[in-house]
């Protein structure tokens, strides 16, 4: 148990950490309102995921939903505080939905950590074979 919790609190910290300094970086340096915005708050993401991808091999693409975990009840708690009524829930929900961008960069970046983790250490397994013979 304690070997699943660990890869899994960290990845929730640090989604926590990239959540809370990350989106107001990239908004002071390109605004809030460019359409480049989501995608360069998502690269940490993705590079956080490659990270943790590393050195947790065996957690892969589910390291993204950890580090994502974070935005969806940052989200509602944010609509909830600025709702306007009447609103416009369609318009809303689909600019909610630009925001699966990170989950897809963040568990795209797990897995391909992973599978860097995985190729190093059939690579390393086949030198050592070689060597030892």
């Amino acid at each position: 148990m304690r070997r699943k919790l660990r890869p899994r609190l960290c990845a929730v910290l640090v989604g926590i950490a990239l959540a809370l300094t990350v989106p107001f970086i990239v908004g002071a340096a390109i605004g809030y309102e460019s359409r480049w915005y989501l995608v360069i708050v998502a690269i940490p993401y993705g590079v956080a995921g490659i990270i943790l991808g590393l050195v947790w091999r065996d957690v892969g693409w589910r390291i993204g939903i950890w580090l994502f975990l974070v935005w969806p009840p940052a989200l509602l708690l944010g609509y909830i505080l600025v709702l306007e009524v009447p609103s416009d829930w369609r318009k809303d929900l689909l600019n909610f939905m630009e925001y699966w961008l990170i989950l897809i960069a963040a568990c795209l970046g797990g897995w391909i950590g992973s599978k860097l983790r995985e190729t190093s250490s059939v690579v390393r397994d086949h030198n050592h074979r070689l060597t030892h013979s």
